[in-house]
């Protein structure tokens, strides 16, 4: 490959032409690689593992992917993004300490665990595992979810026991900045629900659409920070009986197991919140302006 030394940024975006991403060891500089939606690559060079000064690997929407770089050695790397690529079995040895990780989303592949040498991310702020039905187990070092805003595991039945695994022996301070949480469609008991709630009380946002529950727990009402939730068909759901004191948001459509009297005490509920000019009720397939 001819030398590209001042190279910083390479787009393959979109090439369904492309197979293989080369050998870039001639170009030492590249701090920006995006391959995504290319749906006839294959592999991509070990080499990319080795840029020492890489921020943002994307290769979201690869479905024939396979080979990826085994390790990732750049101590700046803050965005990685596999999302969508289904063959992707593995997730990379991490080969550096990492101090500004941003974003991982590996939503989508065929990921089954993560190396220990994860432990090396430090300052991640988000971790998407949307549909990531063969994941075995949660990274078990704690440092690495201190700074995590927003975790979505929509679609993954099996995530909320994993988590409930991590959660054992360790204090509510384990994700002590999560704001964000989305568990839409993560087969929710009743229980799992309960303990997501006390475990998670700084939440501002809480998607828990397409689950199974039958209940709202009261303790619900202890998330001070909460300003939406989102329970949009929650067909099993019956009873909600309080709020939290700052809710500003609620999609409660296709939640058709709801009681008579736990309709009214949800309007209710609403009418007695703090007069925000944008609170909305979508109750039923309709919105409804409190």
């Amino acid at each position: 490959m001819q030398k590209f030394e001042h190279l910083t940024f390479m787009n393959f975006s979109d090439c369904d032409s492309l197979t293989k991403l080369p050998d870039v060891s001639a170009t030492p500089n590249l701090t920006r690689i995006l391959v995504n939606n290319c749906g006839n690559l294959v592999d991509i060079h070990e080499s990319i593992g080795d840029l020492d000064k890489l921020v943002t690997l994307s290769t979201e929407g690869c479905p024939k992917l396979k080979s990826f770089p085994r390790g990732l050695r750049s101590k700046y790397l803050e965005y990685l993004n596999l999302r969508k690529c289904s063959n992707i079995d593995s997730f990379p040895d991490v080969l550096a300490k990492v101090e500004n990780m941003k974003n991982i989303d590996i939503g989508g592949t065929a990921i089954k665990k993560f190396p220990s040498s994860i432990e090396n991310f430090k300052g991640l702020e988000e971790l998407v595992l949307t549909s990531c039905s063969n994941v075995e187990d949660l990274p078990s070092n704690t440092d690495m979810f201190q700074n995590i805003e927003e975790l979505n595991v929509e679609g993954c039945p099996q995530l909320p026991k994993l988590l409930w695994k991590s959660l054992e022996n360790r204090t509510t301070d384990w994700i002590p900045k999560l704001s964000n949480l989305s568990l839409k469609n993560c087969n929710l008991s009743d229980e799992d629900l309960e303990l997501i709630l006390k475990c998670f009380l700084q939440l501002k946002w809480l998607i828990l659409s397409d689950n199974n529950f039958l209940t709202i727990p009261v303790c619900i009402q202890d998330l001070s920070h909460l300003l939406l939730i989102n329970i949009e068909n929650c067909k099993h759901l019956r009873d909600i009986s309080v709020l939290p004191p700052y809710l500003q948001y609620i999609d409660a459509r296709k939640c058709m197991a709801l009681t008579p009297h736990s309709s009214e005490v949800l309007l209710s509920q609403v009418r007695l919140l703090p007069p925000f000019p944008l609170l909305n009720l979508l109750f039923f397939g309709t919105a409804r302006s409190v």
